[in-house]
């Protein structure tokens, strides 16, 4: 799929690239092949000031008008890049704590800021692909930025550096180099069945009332919130910096935890595309971070299993917020991509705070609570949305009535089957289709994921010739009829 993606989407390599470049830009002090990387990376200021200008910014949005975007105004793109690079450089003349001095502290919440909207401009730029096409994108550009981390591990520390205050600059002149349509909406219909698997959209949730709107507000902010208390965990790591290979390794481990949260963006791709993908942050996620936090707290010599870990699942969780506009249909459905990207920012800081004022163990105690707390919320909320209950058979009322009796029904269907040299796994979704299941329901039922369901319709629907479920009905009731007119003549 991935390789669909590059080859089908106009100016893939420009995407993949240059979103690749943004995220570098927001880990960058986190980079300790370049830096003596310190605590104070984490300090909870300038966190707080980004969070609070994204949730601006996402208040800003839902007050525009419905054909605004950011991505129209050049100049925001070109100071946001600049700002970027230049606070970039500026930290990175000092290997001191970014506080103690109002300059220091300046640079540090410029840098947060520029380097989040940066973000958010290319969420905005992916919005028009659609969230498949969207989703591959971010996962190809995991894997290029793991890559590019790779290689900085090897340099010098200035080489290191100079790269690092350009990554804004590169990352700025792809994106306004893409030519991107925006005429599509993150909230188009359903493309028919016979498009190209990249094209499918992702279902959202519920908003018709306020107990939907609630239950939709947990599913989306509560794996963000839930995120809050590895803080301790992302920094766990800082004392192991001894020497240049210890970071080194250290670079390596935060490479190799780009290509995990690669790996997870692919397995939610192209196997839990459906209307329960959500779960996949709610129960897969945060527990997995839990792992995590289990191994940075039992030992800090296990920071080649707790140091991918974190660094993949955070990376899933971005993907999350850049598909929030997907997964709830909104009158400014972009405005929640910055809101819950404000919110996962915000959530870090009372816990960068906590982490400093407890004792160990106590924080711990804090923090395995708060996340067991927030993971049965949100199985609650799972289970209140029916996501848990079964898919049952469509029976869309602009179908044609197809009534073939059921005795006659699977004749018709093995006849089909005979004619058209369908498989036997075809003939098994031929057969259930013709008694009106659904592609989710029939996925159920064959044990398959919904992907390969859609898969074996496609290739049912072409050997019969056939572009919708109304032309197999059709197809259905004329090859019965005339069936029933041989057996008659025949007799």
């Amino acid at each position: 799929m991935l390789k669909k993606f590059l080859k089908e989407t106009p100016q893939a390599a420009s995407v993949v690239v240059g979103f690749a470049c943004a995220m570098l830009v927001l880990e960058a002090l986190r980079t300790p092949a370049v830096r003596n990387v310190t605590f104070e990376v984490f300090h909870p200021l300038p966190y707080l000031f980004e969070g609070i200008a994204l949730v601006a910014i996402a208040f800003a949005l839902s007050r525009a008008s419905e054909n605004f975007l950011m991505a129209r105004h050049p100049l925001l793109t070109v100071a946001t890049g600049a700002a970027a690079s230049l606070s970039l450089f500026l930290i990175m003349q000092s290997q001191d704590a970014l506080t103690g001095s109002f300059a220091k502290d300046a640079a540090a919440g410029i840098y947060r800021l520029s380097s989040a909207v940066l973000f958010v401009l290319w969420s905005e730029r992916l919005l028009s692909l659609g969230a498949r096409r969207a989703a591959c994108a971010y996962a190809l550009s995991l894997a290029a930025g793991a890559g590019i981390m790779a290689v900085l591990s090897l340099c010098a520390l200035s080489v290191g550096q100079a790269v690092l205050a350009t990554l804004p600059l590169v990352s700025t002149g792809l994106l306004l180099s893409l030519h991107i349509d925006f005429s599509n909406n993150a909230q188009a219909e359903e493309r028919p069945l016979r498009a190209i698997e990249l094209d499918e959209p992702l279902p959202a949730l519920k908003t018709k009332t306020k107990r939907d709107i609630v239950i939709a507000g947990v599913l989306l902010f509560t794996p963000l919130i839930m995120r809050g208390p590895f803080v301790s965990v992302q920094s766990s790591w800082i004392d192991q910096q001894s020497d240049s290979l210890a970071s080194f390794l250290l670079q390596s481990s935060m490479a190799a935890g780009l290509l995990l949260g690669c790996g997870l963006v692919v397995l939610l791709v192209r196997f839990l595309w459906n209307r329960r993908c959500i779960m996949f942050f709610e129960l897969l996620i945060v527990p997995l971070s839990l792992l995590a936090f289990y191994a940075a707290q039992a030992s800090e010599t296990l920071w080649f299993i707790y140091v991918p870990i974190v660094d993949g699942t955070y990376r899933a969780l971005l993907l999350f917020t850049i598909l929030m506009p997907f997964l709830v249909k909104a009158k400014h459905p972009f405005a929640l991509m910055p809101l819950g990207f404000g919110i996962l920012i915000i959530g870090r800081v009372p816990f960068s705070i906590l982490v400093e004022a407890l004792p160990e163990t106590a924080y711990a105690a804090v923090s395995v609570v708060f996340v067991t707390i927030g993971i049965a919320g949100s199985i609650t909320a799972l289970l209140a949305s029916g996501m848990f209950e079964d898919e049952k058979p469509a029976q869309p009322s602009s179908q044609p009535d197809y009534t073939a009796p059921n005795d006659n029904l699977e004749h018709v269907c093995n006849l089909l089957a005979q004619q058209r040299k369908l498989t036997a796994r075809e003939r098994e979704v031929l057969g259930l289709l013709a008694q009106r299941y659904n592609a989710p329901y029939i996925a159920k039922k064959l044990v398959l994921s919904p992907s390969t369901v859609k898969t074996h319709m496609r290739n049912l629907y072409a050997k019969l010739e056939v572009h919708s479920q109304s032309d197999l009905y059709l197809l259905l009731e004329n090859t019965a009829k005339t069936s029933e007119q041989e057996d008659v003549y025949g007799r």
